[in-house]
């Protein structure tokens, strides 16, 4: 699972709690958490996964 954080002004604590969230809940399920982006460049990175 990768998970894609939009939004125009975003914070270091709200990425932070965003991943934190994601990584729970794909463990929680069963999935393997591939990460989170929130720009274009972090996006092809997970991409590449």
């Amino acid at each position: 699972m990768a998970f894609l954080f939009q939004g125009a002004a975003q914070e270091k604590w709200m990425l932070e709690a965003g991943d934190y969230t994601m990584s729970r809940f794909a463990g929680l399920y069963g999935m393997e958490y591939l990460g989170m982006a929130a720009n274009k460049k972090e996006a092809k990175k997970l991409a590449m996964k």
